[in-house]
């Protein structure tokens, strides 16, 4: 799903004066959502979902890092524990180091000259675990001194190497058995058992999005090359380490994929590397590990159907209890105390034991207080009802006295009861989920199926990083593919058109066209995506503005599909997504939701309810009924579409932008302001956030928080936005909307020299792009009206008024408050020019449509229109 950022739409509202002409307050409406979605024939027109993390600038592969900040330090013994042991002098390099490494888990030492210093600055980051001041040849100072009390994370002073490296030790085994790699769903056991749907929160659409990585990676066609290039990477990241290069040579020569577990087991560089991939979530790093991870997910399977097979053999219980020893943070343990009756989900492989003293080994004895509890989780399991695989590896491990049993990646759990069962040791107690959300379920496999298809290869990695707004790592995917396909292969049009995507996405429509281009020159491409790339490059002319072409663009892509497909699909859906679209923007608001609604009855017959296609839809048939005025159903769509968008989007994700601006604008139209810039402010935060910082939507933002300033009397503040907004704006609709809204704040601050000279070139701009009656046009005569009627040019005034009033009439529907505010301000020009009698004319008729209208009798507007009238009239009885 292609969607245009920063496009327009238009209100005109007056203002609260008792006599003047009413003042003009336009909207830049955020279409961010405009364009469509095109699923089935896989053509690139998918919503960017979550954004997973990229790889960080100094990337740090094994679980832990140790830092010293002491240039005399000698780090030689910590080599020991791990080869990532960084030692710096300046105190700023090293805190630029640690930040640059968001999920870090860090050992912090540092000297005792530099302690009071650096310990404030570093001490609350979260990637710092523990610290340890070291005063080598020093009386060892108290641990109880006052500047130390309020830093929890200090575990001490040492004063020789030795005994900083034996708590080093104990700690790091202390946080080496975390389960880290989690995701709480912050589902209360009320609501869950009130509800059989409950929407998603940020946790569980980040787990969903996830896994669908990991099931792509999992069916990723097998070869060598998969496997050589994670050996090169182990090698690179132990290259002066000779005990893990010469398992990395053992593992090179003697590994089969019936050995995935046995090496899985043993400690080494495999454990570690692959651990903190998937604990960081790193997609470069996952991608490297692709080929083990599907060995070691398939063997658990094998062995699990065994299992599943003889269980009811061998066994006379329903349920299996297994076990898991650890240390967790003391925050994360709440979370999950926090969320009885909700669900933990597991985002990389469990080991668990049968044997519940084995696991209270691993757990701990409350040492790591106050930062880390010990726990051990009792999980109980009916083996036939799990979705994701688990075997007993006991025969395989290396491990032969633990009894392990291993759950394979996203295993997902229901949280019982959480108890503290000794003053050291808390049991949390888990089920195996049979329940879980029906919604998210459906959701997931037709997105799992849409990516992964027949054949999965790095074209499904490709879409699946697009989807996630990765869009330079989906790039290097799609280039990848494309140096291993032969010239003419019929995919490489496909290809074409998903790194176009990921161009236009950033907002390189130039270099977008031309893959579009590329892609309709290969003479072996589907219909399908033939046809999906005559959207795309409509995508790109509706944002350029070039809306005649935009529309023939998507003409030509449905004729395509309805002379090649028998039935009604989703293609054709996005297709008449697309092209109500184009009406919309035209102005042709009745036929943009004939359009709609055909996409919408073809959508519920094949996809699920809970489906990205629908935020789109649903955003777009809510703007049509706002710039109709049915501010009541405009709100019922914005919120269906941002109901679906909090269930299966992450947070912050770009797609929540539309829809909380389109909310605010509504909030604007309904003269509720301070709620207009609540909802423009969460639009803002989230685009901020978003790791695709994209020049139309902030533009489109800045404007939107400026009109509702504007709206509520700031015009200080308004100009500050509008001229925000300017530094990002490059799309023509844009900037004319912009020189629109900066023409009216100057004409409020009666600045009447720049208002008139920005109205007159949004008025030049709009001309050459828009037909001559365009209700955008209609805004801008009507500032200018606005304006010459402040200067009392009164001639002038009337000429725009009846531009606006030629427009309105064509474009508006009889009830609609623009039209009646254009009447109400033609009756105050003729009363100042003391034409009485047209005056009441002009009065009776506004009033009339605000009688038919769906704003109750005590609205400004209605209020404000009958104050004109009665004014009229009495000065009709004194002539």
């Amino acid at each position: 799903m292609e969607h245009v950022k920063s496009s327009t739409s238009f209100r005109r509202t007056t203002s609260h004066e008792t006599i003047q002409f009413f003042k003009p307050k336009t909207n830049l409406k955020h279409r961010s959502l405009s364009e469509s979605d095109l699923n089935k024939c896989r053509a690139y027109l998918i919503v960017p979902l979550f954004p997973i993390q990229i790889a960080e600038k100094s990337r740090n592969l094994e679980d832990f890092t140790i830092i010293w900040l002491d240039e005399n330090a000698d780090k030689m013994q910590l080599r020991q524990l791990n080869k990532y042991c960084q030692i710096f002098g300046d105190m700023k390099v090293c805190v630029d180091y640690i930040e640059a490494l968001p999920r870090g888990k860090i050992f912090f030492i540092v000297s005792e000259s530099l302690c009071q210093k650096i310990i404030p600055i570093i001490h609350d980051l979260s990637q710092v675990e523990f610290v340890y001041i070291f005063c080598p040849l020093k009386i060892k100072h108290a641990d109880d001194t006052d500047w130390m009390k309020i830093f929890i994370k200090i575990r001490g002073t040492f004063i020789d190497e030795q005994s900083l490296l034996i708590k080093l030790t104990k700690d790091v085994a202390l946080l080496s058995n975390q389960l880290s790699s989690i995701s709480v769903f912050s589902i209360t056991k009320t609501e869950y058992q009130e509800k059989s749907v409950k929407d998603l929160n940020q946790e569980q659409a980040t787990f969903m999005w996830f896994q669908l990585l990991i099931d792509t990676l999992i069916n990723l066609p097998k070869n060598d090359k998969a496997k050589y290039q994670m050996i090169d990477e182990c090698r690179l990241h132990y290259a002066n380490n000779k005990i893990e290069e010469k398992k990395i040579n053992d593992f090179a020569t003697e590994y089969t994929p019936k050995s995935a577990i046995s090496w899985y087991t043993r400690d080494s560089f495999l454990y570690r590397l692959l651990n903190k991939a998937l604990r960081t979530e790193n997609i470069d790093d996952i991608f490297k590990y692709r080929f083990f991870i599907a060995d070691l997910h398939l063997q658990l399977s094998d062995l699990h159907a065994d299992f599943i097979q003889k269980w009811p053999i061998f066994s006379k219980k329903k349920t299996l209890t297994v076990y898991r020893g650890q240390s967790m943070s003391a925050t994360e343990l709440k979370k999950i105390q926090d969320n009885i009756g909700g669900f933990i989900a597991i985002n990389t492989f469990l080991s668990t034991t049968t044997s519940s003293a084995v696991a209270a080994s691993f757990a701990g004895d409350g040492s790591g207080r106050p930062l880390l509890e010990s726990v051990i989780f009792e999980i109980d399991i009916d083996p036939s009802k799990t979705t994701r695989p688990f075997a007993n590896i006991q025969l395989l491990s290396v491990m032969k006295n633990e009894n392990e049993i291993i759950f394979s990646i996203g295993t997902v759990f229901r949280i019982e009861s959480v108890e503290l069962i000794t003053d050291d040791l808390w049991n949390v107690k888990l089920i195996i989920s049979e329940k879980d959300d029906e919604k998210l379920k459906e959701v997931y496999s037709y997105l799992k199926n849409d990516l992964t298809m027949d054949t999965p290869s790095l074209q499904n990695l490709g879409d699946f990083l697009r989807e996630m707004a990765e869009y330079e790592k989906a790039e290097h995917y799609y280039r990848l593919l494309i140096n291993e396909l032969p010239a003419q292969h019929e995919d490489i049009a496909n290809i074409y058109n998903g790194i176009g995507v990921t161009y236009y996405e950033r907002g390189l429509d130039d270099e977008a066209m031309k893959y579009f281009q590329d892609a309709l020159g290969m003479k072996a491409a589907k219909y399908e995506v033939v046809a999906a790339t005559y959207v795309n490059i409509g995508l790109v002319q509706t944002r350029q503005s070039q809306n005649i072409a935009a529309l023939k663009s998507y003409q030509q892509a449905v004729e395509i599909m309805e002379n090649n497909s028998a039935k009604p699909n989703m293609v054709l859906a996005s297709f008449f997504l697309n092209i109500g679209s184009i009406y919309d923007r035209q102005g042709d608001y009745r036929t943009a939701l004939e359009y709609f609604k055909k996409s919408l009855d073809i959508a519920r017959s094949i996809i699920p309810l809970f489906h990205p296609f629908y935020i789109t839809l649903y955003n777009n048939i809510g703007l049509v009924y706002d710039n109709l005025a049915d501010y009541k159903l405009a709100l019922n769509n914005f919120d269906a579409a941002l109901t679906i968008s909090q269930k299966i989007l992450p947070p912050h994700h770009s797609s929540l932008v539309p829809i909380y601006t389109n909310i605010g604008e509504v909030f604007v139209s309904l003269c509720s302001y301070e709620n207009a810039l609540e909802y423009h402010d969460k639009a803002l935060q989230t685009e901020l956030k978003s790791s695709n910082l994209n020049r139309h939507t902030m533009a489109s933002i800045y404007n939107n928080i400026g009109l509702a300033h504007q709206n509520s009397g700031s015009f200080v503040e308004a100009l500050v936005n509008f001229e925000k907004a300017l530094e990002f704006a490059t799309e023509p609709r844009t900037l004319t909307s912009l020189f629109n809204n900066l023409g009216t704040t100057f004409l409020m601050l009666n600045n009447h020299e720049k208002a008139i000279t920005n109205f007159q070139t949004a008025v030049e701009l709009k001309l050459k792009y828009l037909d001559e009656k365009h209700p955008s046009l209609a805004t801008t005569y009507h500032n200018l009206a606005s304006l010459y009627q402040t200067i009392q040019d009164y001639p002038n005034a009337l000429k725009y008024s009846e531009k606006t009033l030629n427009i309105d009439k064509i474009t508006l529907p009889p009830n609609h408050p623009n039209l009646a505010t254009t009447y109400n301000n033609i009756a105050l020009i003729y009363y100042k020019m003391l034409d009485f009698n047209r005056a009441l004319q002009y009065c009776e008729e506004a009033i009339r449509i605000m009688n038919q209208s769906s704003f109750p009798d005590n609205h400004p507007l209605t209020v404000l229109f009958r104050n004109t009238m009665k004014i009229v009239q009495e000065k009709l009885q004194k002539t």
